[in-house]
């Protein structure tokens, strides 16, 4: 497997309530890793459609899908809400998987 696989599969539905290009700039935060120098380096990836990366391929595990959640969470100020029975496999199937909490 290499350092950027995706998967061609049905595309997974978008989550309506959370841009893509936020969706985009929370896992980029998440997975920048600091480069002597003060530099970052973000892995490639791709957080939507038929292409969607593999959350394996670039390291992403549970403690990281929380770290972005949380980011997510964030950026547009609200609690989100990860429909359980759901398998993660692409950061699709993650974006598609969170929603707005229901207020309690």
């Amino acid at each position: 497997m290499n350092e950027t696989e995706t998967v061609s599969a049905a595309p997974a539905a978008v989550s309506p309530s959370i841009p893509e290009e936020t969706m985009r700039d929370a896992v980029s935060a998440v997975l920048a890793v600091r480069l002597p120098g003060g530099e970052s380096h973000v892995p490639d990836f791709t957080v939507s459609g038929p292409q969607s990366t593999q959350l394996e391929s670039v390291g992403v595990d549970s403690l990281l899908i929380a770290e972005v959640i949380v980011e997510l969470e964030e950026r547009l100020e609200t609690l989100l809400e990860l429909r359980s029975g759901t398998r993660l496999e692409t950061f699709a199937d993650l974006h598609s998987a969170l929603t707005p909490a229901s207020p309690s």
